[in-house]
């Protein structure tokens, strides 16, 4: 992928049926707890951003819906299809799954 240089296939859901689908969140609150996650104080976390935006020029107001929050999900097949095994919805824009616990989760002990 030529603006991220992720070499995993990139999907996105403009008309957001996935994310009704699975009950996810829609907010802008960042709750009151730094997660691990996030390494940079606010202020440079902020600047990064803005900086990022200035790159990339007018790409930068078409990212989607701010106010969509995400989750993690972990699906297993089920026979033909599939079924969700464990999954996280964020409720706050800072509210992903702390990566000791996605280890926990998939089984890695590294």
């Amino acid at each position: 992928m030529k603006g991220t240089n992720c070499t995993f296939p990139l999907y996105t859901d403009p008309s957001q049926e996935l994310y009704k689908a699975l009950e996810l969140a829609r907010t802008l609150q960042l709750g009151n707890k730094k997660p691990e996650y996030i390494k940079q104080s606010m202020f440079l976390n902020a600047m990064s951003s803005v900086f990022d935006g200035i790159k990339s020029g007018s790409k930068a107001v078409k990212g989607g819906d701010w106010w969509q929050v995400g989750g993690e999900f972990l699906f297993v097949r089920d026979g033909d299809g599939w079924k969700v095994e464990w999954c996280h919805r964020m409720k706050m824009t800072r509210d992903h799954t702390e990566m000791a616990e996605l280890r926990k989760v998939v089984g890695v002990t590294a």
